[in-house]
């Protein structure tokens, strides 16, 4: 990383909103335990990088390919061709199915996401981030064998 005080930042909340995304699980107080917990995280999130992404957006905007730029746009116009041109319920494709989370707000703040990764890209990134993985992957395989 270059060392600019808004990159880590963004490297920082990606870091922290990752694996406590993944951890995430409410099993006695909701009853939709996972979906809820995980999606106000990642929009929570999202929303901040956002807020990064826009302020520093002389910075971070030379950093984005044109074909990333060009992918995540026809992601995005998708989203939204969906919106208005489906007959689903409006409420319905904002939040997503019950038990799912695979409405707009959740791809939106999923698309937030890879922009801001893919503005991050460096190996000391990407082994933070494998790192952060593998340290996750251990309490959930332990909550897995517990499920069983």
């Amino acid at each position: 990383m270059r060392g600019n005080g808004s990159e880590k930042k963004l490297c920082d909340l990606i870091l922290a909103i990752s694996p406590v995304t993944t951890l995430a699980v409410t099993p006695f107080t909701n009853y939709d335990p996972i979906n809820l917990v995980k999606n106000t995280i990642v929009t929570s999130g999202a929303f901040l990088i956002l807020g990064i992404l826009i302020s520093q957006y002389k910075v971070f905007s030379p950093r984005l390919s044109k074909l990333m730029t060009f992918a995540m746009s026809g992601f995005l116009i998708s989203l939204i061709s969906t919106i208005l041109f489906s007959g689903a319920p409006r409420n319905q494709q904002f939040w997503g199915t019950f038990g799912r989370g695979t409405g707009f707000l959740t791809y939106f703040s999923l698309l937030i996401m890879v922009l801001a990764v893919s503005i991050l890209a460096s190996k000391l990134f990407y082994h933070r981030l494998i790192l952060s993985l593998i340290y996750t992957s251990i309490p959930i395989t332990l909550y897995s064998l517990i499920q069983v």
